[in-house]
């Protein structure tokens, strides 16, 4: 922050918004809030700003303005175009309650702590790691997964994705310890999940459908239907699968809110064709 120079102008606002008895965000302070630079928040909703201290545009600035457009806009109307690489983008409401494994994360953080690194099988396909000396602990990661028999897994190193753009519960409020969060951020805590994929091509098959691994950038799963009931299928997005490990979601509810949404729609509600442009 202190090489930005707009820096002084972004300080002078947020006193300003804080004088008329108003709450702002400033951006730049948090760990999420990558486009505009400032939120005011007032009792009928939010309104971000851009501060802008030169007139001058270039490529950098307008992507950032389009970002930006589209974020809020999906904010807004539940829907946009071209966000983090999706041509269309609906938000819907989640089926069932949000289940998620926080608590689970937090003691393994508190044994890592202890011990300098912990691990735990979470649920059938799931594993999560911590360590707080760099590299410790990996040999028993790998001596689970051989246990387990993973045929597939997807090991995220959360601290390689510490400042994502994309859209995910903020690590600030997963991790509860304030300390072991600066721990996470300097890199003497690192995090692990490894998610088995043959586990989501098993639920796939529960729930009627044959799993793919997609072709395309943006998708990790085309899923086709084994009867001809419903839809004939769906791709599901890097993005959505992610929350498994960036928001500590339930492998097994994850799969289940994803197939039984599907399944509780008809082909005239969703086509293959309009459900690539969601991010589900």
């Amino acid at each position: 922050m202190s090489g930005k120079s707009s820096y002084k102008e972004e300080k002078r606002q947020f006193d300003q918004i804080f004088k008329a008895g108003s709450i702002a965000l400033l951006h730049d302070l948090t760990s999420v809030l990558r486009l505009r630079d400032l939120t005011i928040v007032t009792e009928e909703g939010y309104m971000p700003i851009e501060v802008k201290t030169s007139l001058i545009k270039n490529q950098r600035t307008k992507r950032q303005q389009e970002n930006s457009d589209k974020l809020y806009a999906n904010l807004e109307n539940d829907q946009t175009e071209g966000l983090f690489g999706v041509e269309k983008m609906f938000r819907v409401e989640m089926i069932s309650q949000e289940k998620h494994h926080i608590r689970h994360l937090n003691t393994i953080i508190k044994e890592s702590a202890i011990n300098g690194h912990a691990t735990k099988v979470i649920e059938k396909g799931l594993i999560y790691a911590a360590a707080h000396e760099e590299n410790d602990g990996m040999n028993e990661i790998f001596e689970i997964m051989k246990n387990k028999k993973f045929l597939k897994p997807f090991v995220c190193t959360l601290n390689m994705r510490k400042f994502s753009e994309r859209g995910y519960f903020p690590f600030s409020l997963s991790i509860e310890d304030p300390v072991e969060y600066l721990n996470f951020l300097e890199g003497r805590l690192i995090l692990f999940v490894v998610v088995e994929y043959a586990e989501i091509e098993s639920y796939a098959l529960k729930y009627g459908y044959k799993a793919t691994m997609s072709t395309s950038e943006d998708y990790v799963f085309d899923f086709r239907a084994m009867t001809a009931i419903g839809i004939d299928g769906f791709s599901v997005s890097s993005h959505y699968l992610d929350r498994i490990s960036m928001e500590f979601n339930s492998l097994k509810w994850t799969c289940k809110e994803m197939f039984e949404r599907m399944n509780s729609w008809t082909e005239d509600q969703l086509t293959l064709e309009n459900y690539h442009s969601q991010k589900t």
